[in-house]
């Protein structure tokens, strides 16, 4: 079947679902400095500490019916765009009478600018909406998501072209609904330290279940937003490299 067929074919069996511009893979709003606190059980929380008023890009890691999600939508995406691309046809063989006009090129996979799925599907942490300050002057953020697994891909605000960009490796972790997640603490550009037993809670979120954030170590992704590229510090036990090959501590013998 050639390529555009197959992508109709995708289409057909998800009528469903909403146009590729309705696609919402992740959300996210900051918990601000308040005295009462509404927890929505089927929402994630995550728990940052900063030394500085700093923020952090997150992007949710697609699981099986997101991935779906996203084919259909992208499939739908391209199928528009050749649509498209029949009108310019149309007019080029009309109007390249003298042969002047450039040929439109046809919409196929291997052209098709359209994002990723990390790029449509990420959160915002930090930077503003501060939840409280720490005794020691840190920062703290809380910040309600979309549960599922995410990766940080790095310090902000990357969105305006600005900070850093964790391309060259990094961590995810996996945010559960009805739980805070606690990334611990971010010092500087790139280190991230895992919280530990003697980090104070909040007593606003005593009621609340929080986690420490299990960290894994994840492969390199490219530079999306043209932003200086580096990467996050070695975690004893989550993290290592060699050179630039980067090593996952975390992981099992039958991984």
């Amino acid at each position: 079947m050639k390529p555009m067929l197959s992508m109709l074919a995708l289409l057909a069996v998800l009528p469903s679902l909403a146009t590729a511009k309705d696609q919402v893979y992740a959300t996210s709003k900051s918990v601000d400095n308040q005295l009462a606190l509404t927890q929505d059980p089927a929402k994630a929380y995550i728990l940052l500490r900063s030394d500085d008023p700093s923020s952090l890009m997150l992007m949710r890691i697609a699981d099986a019916a997101d991935q779906a999600r996203y084919d259909a939508a992208r499939a739908e995406a391209l199928a528009e765009e050749h649509e498209k691309y029949l009108g310019r046809l149309k007019a080029y063989e009309r109007d390249n009478k003298g042969g002047t006009i450039e040929r439109p090129v046809e919409p196929a996979e291997a052209n098709f600018v359209y994002p990723s799925f990390g790029e449509a599907a990420t959160v915002t942490l930090g930077g503003g909406g501060r939840f409280a300050k720490g005794s020691n002057g840190y920062s703290v953020y809380l910040q309600e998501i979309t549960p599922g697994s995410y990766r940080i891909y790095g310090m902000g605000p990357i969105m305006q072209g600005l900070g850093a960009c964790y391309c060259m490796g990094s961590v995810r972790f996996e945010a559960k609904a009805g739980e805070v997640t606690d990334l611990g603490t971010l010092t500087g550009v790139n280190a991230l330290t895992p919280v530990t037993a003697e980090v104070a809670t909040d007593p606003r979120l005593a009621q609340w279940t929080i986690r420490p954030a299990r960290y894994r170590a994840v492969g390199k992704l490219p530079n999306f937003h043209g932003v200086p590229v580096t990467r996050i510090m070695p975690i004893a036990g989550v993290l290592a490299y060699d050179r630039d090959r980067i090593i996952d501590l975390a992981a099992t013998p039958a991984e």
